[in-house]
């Protein structure tokens, strides 16, 4: 969550190391930011999921321990997968915006 703040609030400048790293994001200043903003806001909210996860997990019993990691695992890989999706789905209105330029 503290890695996405930056992407969220904008601070971070087009590079080669940080942020949302897609094609597209390279159009122009304004898609470099707008695309971190809205892939910034989707990891600051799966890192709440994956604490509320963590959180669950302080209370589950030793003999329930396999049954929650392999859930956390499921949890963890379906937001990924789902972020990862919205984010390219972001990406690409910016791409046909610029009209397919690179």
């Amino acid at each position: 969550m503290l890695v996405a703040r930056p992407l969220i609030q904008r601070r971070v400048k087009p590079n080669e190391w940080y942020g949302i790293r897609v094609r597209a994001a390279y159009l122009s200043d304004e898609a470099w930011y707008e695309i971190n903003h809205y892939g910034g806001r989707w990891f600051f909210a799966w890192g709440l999921v994956l604490l509320g996860v963590a959180l669950f997990g302080l209370g589950v019993s030793k003999p329930h321990w396999s049954a929650y990691n392999v859930g956390a695992v499921c949890v963890i890989t379906f937001s990924l997968f789902t972020i990862w999706l919205k984010i390219a789905r972001y990406a690409r209105s910016w791409e046909n915006r610029a009209g397919g330029r690179r």
